[in-house]
């Protein structure tokens, strides 16, 4: 997703078909996403906290389309159109390497209980 995000820009620049190849191939990778988090909770999250999760994470999601609606046009007024792909593009890039840090650190501890646990 972040990475079709930074290349919005690029992409409308070239042409407006490149465009869509870029749109369409975001919304492949898109149609995934909320199946794979669901097998995913169900896989990783005890059973009596799934519903939390599942909340959380709808919250989540459209607590960022409001903040992200909020200040677009504020990023728009300020450095064009085009910065508001690169930011939230790289919002996702830093998002993506905070969680890996996080499962390789901290959650290690996590998953290395629950092997010991069964």
């Amino acid at each position: 997703w972040s990475i079709a995000t930074i290349f919005v820009p690029i992409c409308a620049k070239i042409s407006l078909r490149v465009l869509w190849g870029n749109r369409i191939l975001l919304g492949i990778a898109e149609g995934v996403t909320f199946p794979s988090i669901y097998h995913l909770l169900a896989l990783n999250v005890p059973s009596a906290e799934r519903s939390r999760s599942i909340a959380c994470l709808s919250t989540g999601v459209f607590l960022g389309a409001v903040v992200a609606f909020y200040i677009s046009p504020i990023i728009m007024k300020q450095y064009g159109w085009e910065f508001v792909f690169y930011f939230f593009g790289g919002v996702g890039l830093l998002w993506v390497c905070l969680w890996t840090l996080f499962w390789v650190f901290v959650a290690k501890q996590d998953r290395e209980y629950q092997v010991l646990a069964k």
